[in-house]
């Protein structure tokens, strides 16, 4: 019997990217005759269904939409890296390179949708289901700047609107002052005058160099040095017990309270898409590349994240439909338990670059 934690052991992908797809894959094994790992390898549409079942039947149950093509995707993704990268994992299967081409299929075909979609540099379905989708970036600023947000609030858009912003990398971010060395891979350096952040672990860390602001903006820096005053801590962001967030229970909190910001349903990625949205793609190459280094992707995934206005054919700007009461989200609540990444929709380039 695999153990769960032995799925990718020694292969090249990214910490984050294995702390999501084992419990996917473990969960899914679980559901299939003598819970087993080639059933699965070799009986792709049959896994499926049972996979698409035991969704459905929790949609009823939880009263939320749980059986999208975004989740059935993320559950998928695991299986053909399993098949890439661990051939000591079900070794007596024959043709794995012919196994990973079928698979490799199926994931294309499952996400065709959202692809065609980006291409379009449109909203994704779900994207387009919650009302943060139609707010602008300049509208984002303005609630920032309005005064009448708490610490952890204004905290959270500060760090992701006075600098570019990464995806929900500030989970763990440790306070290092006094001259003390840091003890975890993602940190602020806080001196008197200026402070310096730096990320390590973030998910396309295998494919870009670190994250590194040398010094941050003094309007940001002092936005930390307020906080701190307001509430001393350890770390960055922190849980009211006082202990650091998972990644997964930072992108759950920080969308959460982004809702309550906003009154609508909004994610860090869209921070993101907004904040790629104003960008030129006019400008030099050299400058494209920054930014993008400095949020963890490359050059044509800007360009993808960059959305147009999208017009009818009387020239007026379409509005994205109202936000259905079962949207084709819950990736966000669902997270902990499966491992869906709320952002892994957003981020195909990133995983095919790492893989």
């Amino acid at each position: 019997m695999v153990t769960i934690m032995s799925y990718f052991q020694g292969t090249t992908l990214s910490a984050s990217t294995i702390k999501v797809y084992e419990p996917c894959i473990q969960k899914w094994r679980e559901l299939v005759p003598d819970k087993s790992l080639e059933y699965i390898i070799y009986n792709p549409r049959q896994a499926i269904r049972t996979l698409a079942l035991h969704l459905k039947k929790r949609e009823k149950i939880e009263k939320k939409s749980v059986c999208t093509m975004n989740n059935l995707r993320n559950y998928i993704a695991p299986i053909l890296a399993v098949l890439r990268h661990s051939p000591h994992i079900a070794p007596t299967v024959p043709d794995r390179q012919e196994f990973a081409k079928l698979w490799l299929e199926i994931l294309n075909e499952v996400s065709k949708p959202m692809k065609d979609r980006q291409k379009q540099h449109l909203p994704t379905v779900n994207q387009s289901k919650k009302g943060g989708s139609r707010l602008t970036y300049d509208q984002i600023i303005q609630r920032r700047d309005q005064g009448d947000l708490g610490m952890y609030e204004h905290l959270l858009l500060s760090m992701y609107t006075y600098i570019y912003p990464v995806r929900a990398d500030y989970y763990a971010t440790e306070l290092v002052k006094d001259g003390n060395e840091p003890t975890t891979a993602n940190y602020i350096r806080i001196e008197k005058d200026h402070s310096e952040l730096v990320i390590r672990d973030f998910k396309t860390a295998k494919v870009y160099p670190p994250i590194h602001y040398p010094q941050l903006p003094d309007i940001l820096h002092q936005v930390i040095l307020r906080s701190l005053e307001k509430e001393p801590r350890l770390y960055l962001f922190e849980k009211p017990n006082g202990k650091p967030y998972s990644r997964n229970s930072f992108s759950q909190w920080a969308s959460r309270t982004l809702h309550q910001i906003f009154g609508v349903e909004m994610t860090l990625t869209l921070i993101r898409h907004h904040f790629i949205s104003t960008l030129s793609m006019d400008v030099p190459v050299i400058e494209l590349e920054e930014i993008g280094q400095l949020m963890g992707h490359s050059i044509p995934t800007q360009r993808m994240y960059k959305w147009y206005p999208q017009k009818k054919e009387d020239g007026e700007v379409e509005e994205d439909e109202e936000d259905g009461e079962d949207g084709e989200d819950g990736e966000v609540e669902e997270d902990e338990e499966d491992g869906e990444d709320e952002e892994d929709e957003e981020d195909e380039e990133e995983k095919d670059e790492e893989e």
